[in-house]
């Protein structure tokens, strides 16, 4: 049995790839992609159902995994709809606010939601060993990080 997933911002850098990604998975199946009116040409030929509104792709896939890396107005609004729906929602957008993570934060008292502003895996295990690493090296050290990304990235520094 596959998942039926949903990515939203479908035509974007992090959603093409995410369709590319959920596409040749086996236990996935792409069941929609959500994009702006203005950028649903870009999807011609999909193989899906293309939407500008989650929640009426909501009302045609029970069971559906959202997939948002959009922005922080939109993550909300595709929050909403899953808690509505019951549907999962992973949200890897930045750029909230205090008050709209409050928001995003009450809608995952309703429906599964996971969010996390960085999802690479070489940040996640720095922000775990980086408490350890300050603690050894002491006072005698000035640690300096840099944030680099493509030069399309709408939140530098993100997440």
């Amino acid at each position: 049995m596959s998942i039926p997933v949903l990515i939203t911002g479908a035509a974007g850098r992090m959603g093409s790839t995410l369709v590319r990604m959920v596409r040749k998975a086996d236990d996935l199946h792409l069941a929609g992609v959500v994009e702006r009116q203005d950028m649903t040409g870009a999807l011609g030929g999909i193989g899906c159902p293309v939407e500008n509104d989650i929640s009426l792709l909501l009302t045609k896939v029970s069971g559906a995994t959202i997939i948002d890396f959009t922005a922080p107005a939109a993550s909300i609004a595709n929050a909403e709809a899953a808690a509505a729906k019951g549907a999962t929602h992973v949200s890897g957008t930045t750029g909230f606010s205090a008050e709209e993570r409050g928001r995003l934060e009450s809608r995952a008292l309703k429906t599964p939601l996971f969010w996390s502003p960085n999802m690479s895996i070489g940040v996640n295990v720095l922000l775990k060993v980086l408490p350890e690493l300050a603690k050894l090296l002491g006072n005698e050290y000035d640690v300096e990080m840099m944030e680099i990304h493509h030069n399309k990235k709408k939140d530098a520094p993100s997440g």
